[in-house]
């Protein structure tokens, strides 16, 4: 009996364990990829600063942080805005991404810069 209680008591330890690791990761990948689409629209807007529409950007993640592969999946509308913004994502260097991206397809949406005007007082 104790030894059933016992194995039941380590094998509820490593499922939990690996769902704490779990979220650990998907916490990792989650501040990569929201730092990526950052850095991704900071990038847009300095090399297209008229983009009028969003665009949608599939690529992949090197080990050292590059996006290769870069393609449109939804243009801009913009065949202009939409090869400048590829180009520029090409270069992206974002920090080192967790080991479960490297080689893995991100898509990062590219939204057009938003206008804010100032509250009159």
């Amino acid at each position: 009996m104790n030894a059933r209680i016992l194995a039941l008591f380590a094998a509820t330890s490593f499922v939990a364990a690996n769902a704490v690791q779990a979220a650990a990761v998907d916490r990792d990948v989650g501040a990569y990829l929201s730092g990526a689409h950052a850095a991704a629209a900071r990038r847009a807007a300095a090399h297209a600063p008229d983009l009028k529409h969003g665009l949608v950007v599939k690529g992949h993640v090197d080990a050292d942080g590059r996006i290769y592969d870069a393609h449109v999946v939804r243009s801009s509308g913009s065949l202009a805005d939409d090869v400048t913004v590829t180009r520029a994502l090409r270069r992206l260097k974002t920090p080192e991404p967790p080991v479960r991206l490297i080689g893995a397809a991100v898509t990062l949406t590219i939204a057009p810069p938003t206008v804010r005007r100032a509250a009159n007082d």
